[in-house]
């Protein structure tokens, strides 16, 4: 079974608890924030409906109103997967996590952001949803007034319709986004294939530090690598990549 990671850069204020998942370990995991502001899950046990930020949406198909909601998901993926190859020299650019398949780092202006790759299947009334180092799971769909809750076990994805198709209702793969509010954005494509987004606005960095996702982390070259740590203790290993 896959090991996840405690993403830097997931949710900045919920902890998240991932289905079917097993420990963390160094190389792939992103450091805590005070013991990670979230950790590496991507599902929240709360089983409270997650309210929607308001905004201003005009496209909007399927059974539920976007016309009231905005989001950057898409732009910022576009943004994200544009960004250059990662440098060495300081920490700006494209990056992957070491051994670690799925998920992607870029750095840019004053923004993290945090890319997990997956695939998804529908079918009746569930979801097999496999992303970043999330292993496959089939989920059990439950619709809200916003979106749909994705279950599994007691744990759970509460998205809610942002643009695009509302797909999580039919049984064919279609092209629209969801979100967590106030997190991660799923943008669902036509081709079986999700890409889940994580932005942060807090990135920063000088010779020796680099801050992120509210956690500040010492970083060093070694062997073309950068690698994280805190308090003495390597995190992270990020390879240069576009």
């Amino acid at each position: 079974m896959k090991k996840r990671i405690l993403m830097i850069a997931l949710m900045g204020i919920v902890a998240i608890s991932a289905a079917g998942c097993g420990s963390t370990s160094e190389q792939s995991s992103a450091p805590s924030e005070a013991t990670s502001e979230q950790t590496s899950d991507d599902q929240t046990t709360a089983p409270s409906e997650s309210e929607s930020p308001s905004v201003d949406i005009t496209q909007q198909t399927g059974t539920h109103d976007a016309s009231t909601k905005q989001n950057t998901y898409a732009e910022d993926l576009n943004t994200a997967t544009s960004v250059e190859k990662g440098k060495t020299d300081t920490i700006s650019g494209t990056y992957t996590l070491d051994g670690v398949e799925g998920v992607k780092y870029a750095f840019k202006d004053d923004k993290a952001y945090l890319i997990e790759e997956g695939s998804y299947t529908l079918s009746d009334g569930s979801i097999e949803l496999e992303y970043g180092t999330n292993d496959r799971t089939t989920y059990q769909i439950v619709e809200t007034d916003a979106g749909f809750n994705l279950i599994y076990d007691s744990n759970f994805l509460p998205l809610v319709y942002m643009e695009g198709d509302d797909g999580l209702t039919g049984t064919e793969p279609f092209s629209g986004i969801y979100g967590i509010p106030g997190a991660q954005g799923f943008v669902f494509t036509s081709d079986g294939k999700v890409s889940v987004i994580t932005t942060h606005s807090d990135f920063k960095v000088d010779k020796s530090t680099v801050t992120f996702a509210t956690g500040s982390y010492d970083w060093r070259v070694d062997n073309g690598k950068i690698i994280l740590s805190t308090n003495g203790t390597d995190v992270m290993t990020l390879v240069p990549s576009k």
